[in-house]
């Protein structure tokens, strides 16, 4: 009888949490004559919003163009709306930022920008890595830094991987990569990534975080830098030269070399 019980009450927990109400979000932003709204629903436990509304009015006028959403999980934060002026010239984009759900992946940065007419959408795919928006040379002008996905479990298992940077600039319906112009940004974090290496006792799996310090090291121009790294790793016998190989093949076929 009382296991029965005992069935019966975690049924009931069961069915009260599945069964928990949704509840209602809306976060908005804005900039000169441009806000946006993203309204949704979402249950209270682990689930996919559901009934996602994006609503953006400019100059008066209000829009309200489609928000793909077969699985996303929306944060009721304002950081999920950002209305920015990427390119200083056509007026501020909306840029809206989704997760699919999940240990990891993906992180995607929905762009809205006006092309004079309507406006259209670019999605800014950066798997599991997140992104930034940031103005990294004091320009006036916000850039998109993430981080390379493709490095996400290629060289060791993705808990120890480690990814280099990548910066994105919005240039009116386009992605330009200005990863390797922003030295300043990029040198302070190879700096980071190798003070991380320096400090791994050994035994401990280092090779995400060499493959991202030689991958910046590249971007920097200064390879040689990366590959007695690399020797130095290989001497202390902390990586295979068949890592070494795989590693260097790799950034030429991804065109860091």
């Amino acid at each position: 009888m009382r296991r029965l019980r005992r069935s019966a009450l975690l049924v009931l927990a069961a069915v009260a949490l599945a069964a928990a109400p949704a509840q209602a979000a809306t976060v908005t932003g804005s900039l000169d004559d441009v806000s946006a709204t993203l309204s949704w629903t979402q249950p209270e436990e682990y689930g996919s919003a559901t009934d996602v509304r994006l609503s953006i009015t400019k100059g008066g006028v209000t829009s309200t163009p489609a928000f793909p959403c077969e699985f996303c999980m929306l944060r009721d934060d304002p950081s999920t709306v950002a209305v920015v002026d990427f390119d200083r010239e056509s007026g501020p984009e909306v840029l809206v930022e989704s997760y699919s759900g999940g240990a990891h992946c993906c992180w995607t940065g929905l762009l809205y920008y006006y092309d004079g007419e309507a406006w259209k959408r670019l999605d800014v795919e950066t798997g599991n890595q997140g992104y930034q928006t940031m103005d990294l040379d004091s320009d006036g002008r916000t850039e998109i830094v993430t981080r390379d996905d493709r490095f996400a479990g290629a060289f060791t298992a993705y808990a120890a991987s480690a990814a280099p940077v990548k910066v994105l600039q919005f240039e009116f319906g386009t992605l330009r990569d200005l990863t390797r112009e922003r030295k300043a940004y990029l040198r302070q974090d190879a700096r980071r990534l190798r003070k991380e290496l320096r400090s791994f006792k050994r035994g401990v799996d280092r090779r995400g975080f060499l493959a991202a310090y030689v991958a910046e090291e590249y971007l920097l121009g200064e390879g040689a830098a990366g590959r007695r790294e690399l020797d130095r790793n290989q001497r202390e016998k902390r990586i295979t030269r068949g890592f070494r190989r795989l590693l260097l093949k790799r950034l030429h076929a991804w065109g860091y070399r």
